[in-house]
């Protein structure tokens, strides 16, 4: 069976016959098929710096995506164009806060405030010096973000 190409409704049917000539029902499904990929936008951080020191160990991003969607994740990465499966993801037990979702049915351009704190950073990627933060979202169909 060959589909039509590019996203959207898709249904097959079918109907059987046997060697002398019954016909079945016809019996159909859909489905739709969306293969377009999220866009996040990040705006942040309030800080471009944080540490273990009072007064210095937050930072606070927002971000939204242009498409609805059902989960996300704010990790470390080690090179800008690295996807989701690579990434670290930022556990909350230092006191970040809205690092992860899946509640799902989020509408686009929802806006989610994520706040990280230094202990949280040093438990995704110990050590100094320079961090690649990435904010990843899936749509209903399962498809991460990239950029």
């Amino acid at each position: 069976v060959n589909l039509p190409g590019g996203d959207g409704l898709k249904t097959v049917s079918i109907k059987v016959r046997d060697d002398v000539g019954n016909e079945s029902l016809t019996v159909s499904d859909s489905i739709t098929l969306n293969t377009t990929v999220p866009v996040v936008t990040v705006t942040g951080p309030d800080r471009s710096k944080i540490s273990m020191v009072e007064g210095f160990q937050k930072a606070v991003i927002n971000f939204t995506a242009d498409v609805p969607f059902e989960a996300y994740k704010v990790c470390v990465v080690s090179t800008v164009s690295a996807q989701q499966e690579a990434g670290i993801p930022i556990p909350t037990e230092g006191g970040s806060l809205h690092t992860s979702g899946e509640e799902g049915g989020y509408p686009a351009s929802t806006n989610i405030e994520v706040t990280i704190t230094g202990a949280d950073l040093a438990c995704a990627s110990p050590g100094d010096g320079v961090k690649i933060i990435k904010v990843f979202v899936r749509n209903a169909s399962g498809i991460w973000s990239v950029v």
